[in-house]
């Protein structure tokens, strides 16, 4: 399996609603995103996406990112531990370096992806459960 990142292009925005609505939790939000009009507005509002393809045609992750919004990732799952994260984390992180990543303490994929591609930990936030 060969595995090319590219900068996304609207072409995958149907792959990329699909994971952002089954992977919900894995991503800190509280209920998938189903209407159109929040999902087109949560894809527009971030600055940079790109997508990793499988054979160059077929998206199966995708990394997007602001500098205000920080860095997220999501891959879909059957392509999950082939270091897919690690690809689209290296290449993201290779253009926007100053970025920051805002991840759940109990996220520890997420936590683990980003320390592989040599983050480090440096404060923590808290928020009351509700």
């Amino acid at each position: 399996m060969k595995i090319t990142i590219v900068r996304y292009i609207k072409d995958h925005k149907q792959k990329l609603r699909e994971l952002l609505t089954s992977n919900y939790k894995d991503l800190g939000f509280s209920e998938p995103l189903k209407d159109e009009i929040g999902i087109n507005l949560f894809i527009s509002s971030v600055e940079h996406h790109y997508t990793a393809l499988k054979d160059n045609k077929n998206p199966i992750g995708f990394i997007m990112g602001g500098e205000a919004d920080g860095i997220l990732v999501v891959v879909d799952e059957k392509h999950r531990r082939m270091r897919v994260g690690t690809k689209l984390v290296n290449v993201f992180h290779k253009s926007h370096p100053k970025y920051k990543v805002f991840i759940s303490t109990e996220n520890v994929p997420a936590i683990k992806l980003f320390q592989s591609c040599g983050f480090e930990v440096d404060e923590f936030r808290l928020s009351k459960k509700e």
